[in-house]
């Protein structure tokens, strides 16, 4: 028998994926290491830091019996970008500080070998335009 070292692998290319399946990704890494009650407060405190320059109408954090689950706006179904990414790029930009604050460096270092978070400055120029253009 021979093991073998797995490292964390990208959920699959980035840009490849829906805003939505974006979120679930997210959501799901989350939910994966700190439970759903956890997740849900930290992307609840995001949402109320980017609200007033993010268009985040239609996402809902919810109890769903023990546990709790999402729902996300119809527009980040079928997107890929505009309006939709800018809201999720700033959730992100908000998550992160408070993933520091909570955890080190942790979790923030496994969303970006998953591929979720990008490292500083890492962005393309159509996602660093995008959070810029809204600021």
């Amino acid at each position: 028998m021979s093991s073998v070292r797995h490292e964390a692998r990208p959920v699959t290319r980035w840009t490849d994926l829906t805003v939505a399946q974006r979120f679930t990704a997210l959501w799901d890494a989350l939910a994966d290491v700190l439970g759903t009650a956890a997740t849900a407060t930290l992307l609840r405190r995001a949402m109320k830091e980017v609200a007033d320059r993010a268009a985040l109408d239609g996402l809902a954090i919810e109890r769903q019996g023990f546990s709790y689950g999402y729902s996300v706006p119809e527009s980040w179904q079928a997107s890929y970008g505009g309006k939709p990414l800018e809201a999720l790029l700033h959730l992100l930009d908000a998550l992160r500080p408070l993933l520091v604050e909570l955890t080190g460096s942790v979790v923030v270092r496994r969303l970006e070998r998953l591929g979720i978070f990008k490292p500083p400055g890492a962005r393309n120029p159509d996602e660093r335009r995008c959070v810029h253009e809204v600021r």
